[in-house]
């Protein structure tokens, strides 16, 4: 077995493993969500992402 399947195979198995979260804490600080949390104020229609072009 060639070292870059093996090398793809493992970040593709630490992928999949990394979406098996609890749905109700961050997947990166594992803190809880909550009611008052600031991201349920945030508002995606204020700004716009400038092109990179």
């Amino acid at each position: 077995m060639s070292a870059v399947y093996r090398l793809v195979s493992v970040f593709f198995v630490l992928v999949m493993l990394s979406g098996c979260t609890d749905p109700k804490t961050y997947p990166v600080s594992g803190q809880e969500c909550g009611p008052d949390d600031p991201v349920h104020d945030v508002d995606g229609t204020l700004g716009s992402c400038p092109s990179a072009i």
